[in-house]
């Protein structure tokens, strides 16, 4: 690992534009949709990928995780292309317009989608889906969120992780929760969502609504522990629940790096190919 003096870690043009991808604030936006699908993992985001995990007792191609999933990829694609044409199919019928709660979250469950982020990401970004709990209908998901393991380009060819960018411990590891009502006929179970896709190509949402997104980057202070009491504790289960070790976090999100150490593997568990192919 090189490390350097005054130079900065990323270029300013990259730097202002990583730091949408730490400090995103979520307001409402438009609803118009292109024809045809766009490229969503194509162009900036060639050489980034999601890996999902979830404890032992969750599946995470079945039932609620999938729309979970779907919703958080097309939370973040959405921010970076800055349009929320670029969510999933399924997308904007399953998350209604911001609005004032209840539930707390309302008003974040559309994505800021104003800016496109031009600076190219690499490597993988982690999700965990650490619990799903039921209260009839309303579910809320809790997931952990990894992304020192996604990095910008400097201008001498180094790399740097995303979580550089941020002051506050734990770098690079945030909690989130995603609450959703399930539909009052689920139908036929779907397929298992798991392939060698970066996205679905059909909509995989099956009737469920999002109705919230909760992230102590938009509700710092009192007025979250109010609402999640336990936010707490399940920051804490996330990093225990790192991929990485402590040192490896920290190696990977200080200084200057070459490209090898922020790999792109396939997405997992995936979504499945379009039926054609």
């Amino acid at each position: 690992m090189r490390t350097s003096g005054a130079r900065p870690l990323i270029s300013s043009v990259g730097r202002s534009w990583a730091l949408l991808f730490v400090i995103a604030v979520s307001v409402g936006a438009c609803d118009s949709r292109p024809d045809a699908q766009p490229d969503r993992w194509g162009g900036p985001r060639s050489e980034l990928r999601v890996q999902w995990t979830g404890t032992s007792d969750l599946d995470l191609t079945t039932g609620v995780a999938v729309p979970v999933r779907a919703y958080i990829e097309s939370r973040w694609l959405a921010q970076r292309q800055g349009s929320l044409d670029y969510g999933y199919p399924g997308f904007l019928e399953a998350t209604p317009p911001n609005a004032e709660g209840p539930p707390f979250g309302a008003n974040f469950r559309r994505p800021e989608a104003s800016n496109q982020v031009q600076s190219p990401f690499f490597g993988n970004e982690t999700f965990r889906l650490m619990s799903i709990r039921e209260e009839g209908r309303n579910i809320t998901a809790t997931v952990c969120r990894y992304n020192y393991t996604v990095a910008l380009k400097n201008d001498d060819g180094s790399y740097s992780s995303v979580a550089s960018l941020r002051s506050a411990e734990p770098r690079g590891i945030e909690v989130n929760r995603v609450l959703l009502v399930a539909p009052a006929d689920q139908g036929q179970p779907q397929s298992a969502q798991k392939g060698p896709e970066a996205a679905p190509s059909e909509n995989v949402f099956g009737g469920w609504s999002i109705e919230g997104y909760q992230d102590s980057l938009f509700m710092p202070g009192p007025g979250l522990t109010s609402v999640w009491p336990t936010y707490d504790a399940d920051l804490n289960a996330c990093v225990r629940a790192a991929p990485d070790s402590p040192e490896r976090r920290a190696f990977l999100s200080q200084g200057d790096h070459p490209r090898e150490d922020f790999p792109t593997s396939a997405p997992s568990p995936g979504w499945p190919a379009p039926p054609s192919q």
